[in-house]
């Protein structure tokens, strides 16, 4: 009463198509001839040690053709089948294969019997026309995220590399390129970059991936003197609708950038001349050029204009050239220019410039960002940071959201994920852990409505919270602690009433910068280091490092 053995079973090969045949073992089957090339390609494949050396009276392939009876004329091969024609005209071939009797009237191509037997095109018939979907298309690339803000910032680079003797000839670009990567800087504008056409073709190629550089030389000592540039973030920014308008080669320059769709920000960048009485011509050769060029309306003027409009803005407390001063009034008046940060900050002083002229140091806010008044009530979050760059100039900074951008606030804390391997952070939450699991036991004896797992729970979080704040702190290192301590000092002596008198201050100044350029350079080398560590340890395994640092920007 069990199965019926293959080995009972009849060999045949008529009508049934070879549905039920012997096995056949691994010798027979090297036994066999190899088809021949032309029925191979036709894939017909018969298996003759079993028929008697007869073929079946039709190829043993699936056909696709459906339907009623036609010429090859009449068959319309970019039509689906109908219905009707699929119950009406379909039959069983004599080998198990669907096939319509009008397939034999079809070319190869037709009856899908090149390459294998697997169809080439649908076919139709008589009945009624259904066109195909069409093909489906390739997802569009995926553009960058549209951000609802953008930080801007200005440098003086004073020149393109540092002074020790063994700094590369572009090694201050190096900086450039951690700055606007941990600082997320969409925008960088650039004052006396010092760069040649040899040095801007290696510095693009070194950061291509991140920095979109534009650059206007000097064009009588490109590698000496001015130049002045945008560093634009490729991975927050869209570049893909940028202009720039070398103005005044190696002195101006302007950034139309579409970061917003359907909205434009123009830049200025300027990096004004040293004498005072070539402001004048300097600002109107200014205007004229953005008057040829068809521009009428400037977002953010930003650049090291080496003057001052207020003697609040220099220590010793002094106005430089009158005619200067007015020239760049001037200029700001036509284009509806304003100093955004002095409106905001009026009896505040900053100071973004320091020098020493033998035992006298002084300090001046030469470097800063203007901008018009409808752009002033979307700007906040302005910084000075001291000791950024390897330069005897400060960095400045301002974030900027159009009013009508989404809001999106500071986020939520989370746990870095370093301290998942401090020991002592997780001894201390392991002891916060059993001392919430006494306190929930003790609760089912006498519980409260102020006593409670759930209070209990909560204390813990926040517990756990405070335990992580405090060893994140601990864990970044004594360097940010001492920046920190020491750019607040500055910031105390820079208010000091007597500055303007007291050389000694000024000269306490200079010194805790120097201290913070100082802890700022060793900062960056160890992050240069560890960040050398980390390529060198997973560049080559498929990592997210590795994805990002190939991913097509």
């Amino acid at each position: 009463m069990g199965q019926e053995s293959s080995q009972s079973r009849p060999a045949t090969c008529g009508t049934n198509g070879g549905l039920f045949r012997p096995r056949t073992s691994r010798a027979e089957k090297l036994k066999r001839p190899r088809p021949s090339v032309a029925r191979q390609r036709q894939g017909r494949y018969p298996h003759t040690s079993n028929c008697g050396g007869q073929l079946p009276p039709s190829p043993p392939t699936w056909s696709r053709v459906w339907g009623s009876k036609a010429t090859p004329a009449s068959i319309n091969l970019t039509q689906s089948p109908s219905v009707s024609s699929l119950a009406s005209g379909s039959s069983f071939s004599a080998h198990g294969g669907r096939q319509s009797p009008a397939a034999e009237a079809l070319p190869l191509d037709a009856r899908g019997e090149h390459g294998g037997g697997h169809p080439q095109h649908p076919a139709a018939t008589a009945g009624p026309a259904h066109t195909l979907p069409p093909p489906m298309q390739p997802r569009p690339a995926r553009g960058k995220t549209q951000r609802a803000n953008i930080t801007i910032a200005t440098q003086n680079l004073n020149g393109r590399a540092r002074l020790a003797a063994d700094a590369a000839p572009t090694s201050k670009w190096q900086t450039v390129n951690a700055l606007v990567r941990q600082q997320k800087v969409n925008v960088l504008g650039l004052q006396e970059t010092h760069l040649t056409p040899t040095h801007l073709a290696t510095i693009t190629t070194l950061y291509q991936r991140r920095l979109l550089i534009f650059n206007s030389a000097d064009p009588e000592r490109p590698g000496a003197s001015a130049g002045v540039a945008f560093a634009i973030n490729k991975d927050i920014t869209r570049t893909n609708n940028v202009r720039f308008i070398d103005l005044i080669p190696g002195r101006a320059a302007l950034l139309i950038l579409n970061w917003r769709d359907g909205a434009t920000t123009s830049i200025l960048n300027t990096y004004a001349p040293n004498r005072a009485a070539s402001h004048p011509a300097f600002w109107s050769r200014l205007e004229a050029a953005l008057h040829a060029e068809g521009i009428t309306r400037i977002d953010f003027h930003l650049g090291d204009f080496n003057l001052v409009e207020n003697a609040i803005d220099r220590a010793p407390a002094r106005l430089d050239q009158l005619n200067a001063i007015d020239a760049l009034r001037d200029f700001r008046t036509a284009f509806s220019l304003q100093d955004t940060w002095r409106v905001e900050h009026p009896d505040s002083r900053l100071f973004t410039f320091r020098t020493r002229r033998e035992a006298l140091f002084t300090q001046s806010r030469l470097d800063r960002i203007y901008t018009t008044p409808s752009v002033a009530a979307a700007v906040f979050e302005w910084r000075h940071q001291a000791g950024a760059f390897p330069s005897d100039h400060d960095l400045i900074s301002v974030r900027y959201a159009p009013l009508d951008a989404p809001t999106i606030g500071a986020g939520r804390w989370t746990l870095p994920l370093t301290l998942l391997t401090d020991q002592a952070f997780l001894t201390s939450v392991v002891d916060c852990g059993r001392r919430l699991h006494t306190d929930i036991d003790g609760c089912a004896a006498a519980r409260s409505a102020q006593h409670n797992p759930q209070r209990l729970w909560a204390k813990f979080k926040r517990d756990i919270t405070s335990l992580a704040r405090t060893a994140a702190k601990r864990a970044h290192g004594r360097i940010d602690s001492k920046l920190r301590a020491l750019r607040a000092d500055v910031a105390a002596l820079e208010s000091d009433p007597s500055l303007d008198t007291d050389n000694s201050i000024r000269r306490d100044i200079a010194l805790l910068n120097d201290e913070i350029q100082h802890l700022a350079d060793k900062k960056s080398t160890n992050e240069r280091r560890r960040l050398k560590a980390k390529w060198h340890t997973h560049s080559d395994t498929l990592s997210k490092l590795w994805l990002r640092a190939n991913a097509v920007k």
